[in-house]
């Protein structure tokens, strides 16, 4: 589980079974799980980008905008994901 503390720029991961607390700033590295046999692997950093957000009835925009966590791949910055803890080898 984490959540994005958008003021200090960085996400926070607590382990559902330790407890332990790990802190990424925005920018750090973040080191992506691949299945066995890939070949293009990359390095990704953190990147916190307020997206505006969509009515889910009108599917239009709501005029507010919330930070979301993403992957970007280091040497491209139009390649991001947004962030899933599990994608990701934490700790």
């Amino acid at each position: 589980m984490f959540v994005i503390d958008a003021k200090e720029r960085k996400i926070i991961i607590t382990n559902d079974t330790t407890r332990e607390v790990i802190e990424i700033r925005e920018g750090e590295t973040l080191k992506r799980k691949f299945l066995e046999g890939t070949q293009d692997k990359y390095d990704c950093i953190l990147k916190l980008i307020d997206v505006d957000i969509i009515d889910p009835a009108t599917q239009k925009k709501t005029g507010e905008k919330e930070t979301k966590a993403f992957g970007q791949r280091v040497g491209n910055p139009h390649w991001i994901m947004e962030f899933k803890e599990e994608e990701y080898l934490i700790g």
